[in-house]
């Protein structure tokens, strides 16, 4: 399945009021989408990929970039993975698991990523946004 079909599929699940939230907080030309399948590729679009990024803090950045670079796209990351790499990568105790786990349901609640019991997955679209950015 390709990527604007799985997020179509997660965001046929959402009722009409998360929907009307999920392309406020995205800044979604509404006008523009005709279906599930516009919202899913209007969500998945370069800008808007980075709009959202921008939004969220340095920890949700920070797990969802660990996750992209660990393989997320693929499949699902485990979040003692991530942890375990997030602290390695930056010479830093580990984040305690509910910051992670917190961290980790904020990315997915711009639907930047997914959140589940196997781990955190992502789209190809975020990963290439995110290796874009400059190293900090």
């Amino acid at each position: 399945m390709t990527d604007a079909l799985v997020l179509a599929a997660r965001l046929r699940a959402l009722d009409d009021a998360a929907l009307a939230a999920l392309v406020r907080d995205r800044h979604v030309d509404a006008a523009r989408i005709a279906d599930i399948f516009d919202l899913a590729d209007a969500l998945l679009a370069p800008d808007a990929v980075a709009r959202a990024l921008e939004q969220l803090d340095r920890t949700a950045l920070a797990v969802l970039a660990v996750a992209a670079e660990d393989g997320a796209t693929a499949g699902p990351v485990s979040l003692g993975a991530v942890r375990d790499s997030l602290a390695r990568r930056s010479g830093e105790d580990q984040l305690d698991p509910a910051e992670l786990t917190d961290a980790a349901r904020r990315a997915a609640d711009t639907l930047l990523a997914g959140v589940d019991d196997a781990g955190i997955t992502t789209h190809p679209e975020v990963a290439a946004a995110l290796a874009a950015w400059p190293a900090a």
